[in-house]
């Protein structure tokens, strides 16, 4: 890879931990963290931060989802602006069209105009061709890592049933990536296992509170880790209370 586009790939993760960050301390101190327009209007350079709005993908509108910050024209007009600067190529993998449909759906829930079960991405996805119900659950469970952002408030379909019918899968899946000290893929999974609480006896075998608590001490220093601890406890937070509801 040429040297400038290694800089400018250092210069989006950059970006994207300071989004993350930002994300991260709205949903511990609701109404503190800059909202997205004013995140890109205060940036150095306002394409890479459109291009940290593209990389974080759902996970910019959890603040709205988790009712800690409402989403507002001009954090729309922001989302937007991202999705045209940076297209899905039309070679765009199977993972990065969930990743899309989920953030347009998800806005448009954000918005009020979604209503009823939530947002799939089964319409424009067939989640079964690269999340195969079949596969062996190191590959599955690498996969599901790969679509976390998608494990928020709202979302539906095949990628959550697949959650709760290999629930113990996510479970080695945690148990493997700690075991690796992949904290990253860890959390992304501990993610999943919230929306998979239906089956709480085979997450459970694992003890994800005691995951969670380690992840908040090794995560502390790593903002998109610590983002999706937090999105992870909420998760698990709010889907035991509609259970218990």
């Amino acid at each position: 890879m040429p040297h400038q586009d290694t800089a400018l790939m250092e210069d989006y993760a950059r970006a994207a931990d300071d989004l993350a960050g930002r994300l991260h301390r709205c949903l511990e101190t609701p109404g503190s963290g800059a909202a997205l327009a004013d995140y890109v209007e205060g940036a150095t350079d306002r394409r890479t931060a459109l291009a940290a709005v593209r990389v974080l993908g759902p996970d910019v509108l959890a603040p709205a989802l988790f009712g800690t910050r409402r989403i507002d024209p001009a954090d729309r007009e922001v989302l937007a602006t991202a999705l045209a600067h940076y297209p899905l190529d039309a070679g765009g993998t199977a993972e990065t069209m969930c990743l899309d449909r989920v953030t347009t759906g998800l806005l448009h829930r954000a918005e009020g105009a979604v209503s009823g079960d939530g947002v799939a991405v089964d319409d424009a996805v067939d989640v079964d061709t690269f999340l195969r119900p079949e596969e062996r659950w190191r590959p599955w469970a690498q996969q599901m890592a790969g679509v976390a952002s998608c494990a928020l408030p709202g979302v539906c379909g095949s990628l959550v049933e697949q959650a709760r019918t290999r629930a113990a899968d996510l479970g080695r899946g945690v148990a493997r990536a700690m075991l690796r000290r992949d904290y990253r893929t860890a959390a992304r999974l501990v993610r999943w296992t919230a929306l998979a609480d239906n089956n709480r006896a085979a997450v459970d075998q694992l003890n994800i509170e005691a995951v969670l608590r380690h992840l908040e001490l090794c995560g502390s220093v790593n903002a998109r880790l610590s983002l999706d601890v937090r999105i992870a406890r909420l998760l698990r937070t709010r889907t035991r209370r509609e259970g218990a509801g």
